[in-house]
């Protein structure tokens, strides 16, 4: 089962990272659960990803369907990416699964949300 004492964050796999950057694209992020833009449990969801599960684990700890899950994964991507696309980011977007790994994201989506 999957629990979020095992979050771990995620290496960048790169020692050039601007937090600005990731800083801001968190933001972005926190804005769209502020305006309801996302969809219903994403936070939930993204706390997953953070946590390294499994879409299956993330299912059947929320009580969905994992079909449910890759759909609001989608969601929240194709919305964070026509956000980004929008303010002119994304070209340095970074992946949704590394933004949320930073330690301070998901108490800020929570709040957000």
């Amino acid at each position: 089962k999957c629990h979020p004492d095992r979050y771990v964050p995620l290496d960048y796999g790169y020692e050039r990272r601007d937090p600005i950057d990731a800083g801001r694209q968190l933001e972005v992020l926190a804005q769209l659960f502020r305006e309801g833009a996302m969809p219903a449990g994403g936070v939930d969801i993204l706390e997953g990803v953070a946590s390294r599960c499994s879409h299956a684990e993330i299912a059947q700890d929320l009580g969905i369907t994992v079909d449910l899950v890759m759909w609001r994964l989608r969601t929240m991507r194709k919305v964070f990416r026509a956000r980004m696309t929008k303010l002119c980011m994304l070209p340095g977007m970074l992946p949704l699964r590394l933004i949320v790994s930073e330690p301070a994201a998901i108490p800020m989506l929570r709040q957000a949300a």
